[in-house]
């Protein structure tokens, strides 16, 4: 996960992958995780299921617990 900028000084997350470690495609904006995300804890079970743990700042500090399968672009998130 890597916070990027969308050209207004706002700041989000977003899950991105890499063949190389240098150049990065975008999987999934994660937007919908406000509160300045700035964290992730991430693991993939052996069912290739995607369980992400988010940290945010701000708002009511809540973290965010989200799942999705492969191909990881569809999320269900909740506020722990």
């Amino acid at each position: 996960m890597n916070k990027v900028g969308n050209g207004t000084g706002e700041m989000h997350c977003a899950l991105m992958k890499t063949t190389d470690g240098i150049h990065y495609e975008l999987v999934k904006d994660i937007s919908e995780v406000d509160g300045d995300a700035n964290e992730a804890t991430v693991r993939i079970a052996k069912d290739g299921t995607m369980y992400m743990m988010i940290r945010r700042e701000t708002e009511s500090q809540n973290g965010f617990w989200g799942v999705s399968k492969s191909p990881y672009t569809d999320w269900e998130w909740k506020e722990m």
